[in-house]
């Protein structure tokens, strides 16, 4: 863990205020040099269905909508047990069909 020098930063998003708020809304911290990887298209949800089966403490999960079929029945069971083992799971969705 590297602390945030807030005054490295010039963005409204990295005012050590509003960061702070976000932090304690979400009971999460920002932090820099994670990694982020790509899943294409094709591939993507069975990669995520392995990385939520393998979570230990948290999920958070962002998907833009969340189409009422037999995969996401299955991504909204395997997220539910996540929560009984005592996982943190958050979902945030823009749009449910």
């Amino acid at each position: 863990y590297t602390p945030i020098d807030y005054s490295q930063h010039e963005s409204v998003f990295y005012q050590e205020g509003f960061q702070k708020k976000i932090d304690e809304i979400s009971h999460t911290e920002l932090t820099f040099g994670n990694k982020l990887e790509l899943l294409a298209n094709g591939d993507s949800y069975a990669r995520k269905i392995l990385e939520i089966k393998n979570a230990k403490k948290s999920v958070l999960m962002a998907v833009m909508s969340f189409f009422c079929d037999a995969s996401s029945r299955e991504l909204e069971e395997i997220l539910i047990n996540k929560v009984k083992e005592g996982v943190d799971v958050k979902l945030m969705v823009e749009k449910v069909w």
